[in-house]
């Protein structure tokens, strides 16, 4: 899954820029981000990029890949029942999945 999500950030994310992986420590579990700069997934797209085959069209980064990175995450985290999604904030896409302490 985090492979997945780094190919994704390093296509859509700009040469000489920033990735970002983060994990917090939270009530519920812990929350894995993937973070990098760019243009946002316009809202519409971010419900269908999870599908198998969906690539977003917005601007920025190499566009390269098949479009079955994120299915693939989609269905495993579903298989593990972790929340998942991504956010779109100051020039920042963030992607995140949450699982539970005792799941790890």
């Amino acid at each position: 899954m985090i492979r997945n999500l780094l190919y994704n950030a390093i296509n859509h994310t700009q040469d000489g820029t920033t990735i970002t992986v983060s994990v917090q420590d939270t009530v519920e579990g812990y929350r894995v981000s993937v973070i990098n700069p760019g243009e946002a997934i316009p809202k519409e797209e971010r419900a269908v990029i999870w599908e198998r085959y969906q690539r977003s069209q917005h601007q920025g980064g190499r566009r390269q890949g098949t479009g079955i990175g994120l299915s693939i995450v989609k269905t495993i985290l579903d298989a593990h029942g972790m929340t998942y999604g991504v956010d779109c904030k100051d020039g920042l896409t963030c992607f995140w999945f949450c699982c539970f302490k005792a799941d790890i």
